[in-house]
């Protein structure tokens, strides 16, 4: 087994597996207190939260794939990775820190 390869391919995705690892606990972290979020925040009943929520996660699967797309396309892997780290920063502060 060729041990330079292997060292080479996990420096290569190291920015993947941690931005993976900080998105899927924010997003599972988001998640679970959303519904909650959206009724004292916004003062929504629980069904507009509800589709409120829907949209939320259509959201976050759909933008993964337009980020898929523009990494294919021209932008690189790691420039869109670190694109959507930093949207998705801005969109937690914003959730986190309402002005």
């Amino acid at each position: 087994m060729d041990t330079n390869n292997l060292k080479r391919h996990l420096t290569d995705f190291s920015s993947i597996y941690i931005t993976q690892a900080i998105f899927t606990g924010c997003f599972y972290g988001i998640r679970a207190i959303f519904i909650l979020y959206a009724t004292l925040q916004f003062s929504l009943d629980e069904a507009e939260a509800i589709s409120l929520f829907a949209t939320f996660m259509i959201l976050c699967y759909g933008t993964s794939l337009i980020g898929g797309y523009i990494a294919d396309k021209g932008w690189g892997v790691k420039n869109t990775i670190m694109l959507g780290g930093v949207f998705s920063g801005l969109g937690l502060s914003l959730i986190l820190f309402p002005l």
